[in-house]
């Protein structure tokens, strides 16, 4: 059974409790269904999963869908693709980005500078 809204609702609150405490800089904002984002957070997620890092209630259920591998992020990305505009994952979506990226710009010039 693939991943229902509520379950991913819950994932992207957990982890925009964990952006909160360390942003990055507001200049790169990106989607969570940023084909670049998806695939390494997919993998993530699977690999929080059946490693039990994870406190989400489902992780086990989880675990036991998705298996830890390529096959499994593509299962994943897929089924998060299917239900990326329900009402409460858009919601939650939004906060999620909202939280990662919401630290100061990162100033361009200091990015460019050479190592002194």
């Amino acid at each position: 059974m693939p991943i229902a809204p509520e379950q991913f609702v819950v994932t992207l609150q957990n982890m925009t409790a964990s952006w909160l405490s360390s942003p990055l800089p507001c200049n790169y904002e990106k989607s969570f269904f940023d084909p670049e984002e998806l695939a390494v957070v997919c993998s993530e997620m699977i690999d929080r999963w059946h490693s039990g890092q994870s406190s989400h209630p489902d992780a086990a259920t989880l675990a036991a869908t998705y298996t830890n591998d390529e096959a499994g992020a593509a299962g994943l990305q897929n089924d998060l693709l299917a239900i990326q505009f329900h009402p409460d994952v858009m919601a939650n979506e939004e906060a999620w980005r909202k939280a990662k990226f919401s630290g100061p710009p990162e100033d361009p010039a200091a990015a460019e500078a050479p190592p002194a």
